[in-house]
């Protein structure tokens, strides 16, 4: 559950590298189900995609809306219309590996969950 200290830098602008990048939260530390701030995540990006420690991200969602439509031949299908993204907060980088890097929830609107999507905040 402990690690030694380390001194963690910064670099000096959020998204250094000005690249987009969308991914997944795919853990939480100790896998609680909802999280908020100061909570630990874990997502599926790292150095190798070009993730850097002090790097900052949206987790968001894309609400659908569902209509049932029938066919002629008696069947039922569901459409599916998206709608805008919902953010649901941000969360900040505290360190990364080479497929995979923690972070910390700085804010957020609504529970955050694993599955939730990640964008780089523009």
């Amino acid at each position: 559950m402990l690690t030694p200290y380390q001194e963690v830098t910064a670099p000096l602008s959020a998204n250094s590298g000005n690249k987009f990048l969308e991914g997944y939260i795919v853990a939480t530390k100790m896998d609680k189900i909802g999280v908020g701030v100061t909570d630990i995540v874990y997502i599926d990006k790292g150095w190798e995609d070009g993730v850097h420690t002090g790097d900052v991200f949206e987790v968001y969602q894309i609400p659908e809306i569902e209509k049932k439509t029938w066919y002629q031949i008696g069947s039922i299908g569901l459409e599916k219309t998206p709608l805008l993204p919902d953010v649901l907060g941000e969360l900040k980088i505290v360190k990364t590996e080479k497929r995979t890097a923690t972070a910390v929830i700085v804010q957020n609107n609504y529970d955050i969950h694993v599955g939730n999507k990640i964008r780089s905040k523009r």
